[in-house]
Parts: C-alpha cells; structure tokens; sequence
C-alpha cells in the first residue's frame, strides 16, 4: 500500500472511530481508541498505548457535573502511531457530536492529534503499558465504578443532551 494510500486509510479509520459516541460505561476512551488501534493494526501500522493524567475540573464541565462525588485526578488513554522514526499522539475519544462543548481531533494521517484531555503528566510507554493492564483488571473496574460511577453517569447523561 503506497504512503498516501496508508495515510488515506487511517484517516477514514480515524473519522469513524471518533464518531463513536463516546460513554460510560461503554465507548470511553479505552475502548474507543482500542477499536482503532486493531483498525490501524490492520493496515500495518504500528501501534501502542499511551497514558496521561488530568483534572476532571479542567475539561470545563458544568458545576452541577463536576459537583457529583468523583476523583478529580484521573487517567486518559491514547494512542501512538508510528510514523517513520517518529511516534505520533492520535486520539479519537471525543465524537463530532460534542463540538459545541469539547474540543474534536482531526486527524491528517501524519502528525499529532490533540489529546481529548488536558493532560497533567504523560506517563511513559512502560508505566502506560502497566496502567492499561491495571485499568482492564476487575479489581481496578470495580474500585473505580464504586468510586466514580455516579459521576461518569452524570457526565456521559450530559454529553448525550450537549450532542448534535
């Protein structure tokens, strides 16, 4: 597959995983970003995960949201792709629907996407393997929907009424 025809491909990939509405539980960021990367896979590229951290408080959420008991540092997945000795920020959680309330990633095949969260920290490609691999554990699911459960409630009611 030539270059333009790869870069093409992974632009379409991108458009329709984004435009996944995303939600909790369901198409949040880890899984949404999962579907692209076998979708990117597919097409040969290489591709890894990538973690940072953010305050929930500085997405700009309605007050009545961000007043539901939550935790306000929290983890935000990604993708890497490869692209030639460079790896590129790529990520498709927030969904065209939302633009009037988040700010959407576009993706042009060959350069960094912004990253859907205001990242804090950026943890490295080993600490984000060992978070990925927490974060899909039972344990770490049912602490979280315990801790944060009525909070991504809230949030993802009040995407789905933001979306267009």
């Amino acid at each position: 597959m030539e270059v333009k025809e790869k870069q093409a491909k992974a632009r379409e990939y991108f458009r329709f995983v984004r435009d996944i509405p995303y939600g909790l539980p369901g198409y949040d960021c880890y899984a949404k970003n999962s579907v692209l990367r076998v979708l990117l896979e597919s097409s040969s590229f290489k591709v890894r995960f990538a973690v940072c951290e953010f305050y929930w408080k500085d997405l700009k959420l309605p007050q009545k949201i961000l007043a539901v008991p939550h935790e306000e540092k929290c983890t935000h997945t990604f993708l890497e792709v490869k692209s030639g000795q460079k790896w590129l920020k790529v990520d498709a959680t927030w969904d065209s629907g939302l633009k009037d309330v988040l700010e959407i990633a576009n993706w042009d095949g060959k350069s960094d996407t912004l990253v859907a969260v205001p990242a804090i920290k950026f943890y490295s490609q080993e600490k984000s393997q060992k978070q990925v691999i927490l974060e899909a554990s039972e344990e770490f699911l049912k602490r979280d929907w315990k801790a944060n459960g009525k909070f991504y409630q809230a949030f993802s009611d009040w995407l789905a009424k933001q979306r267009k």
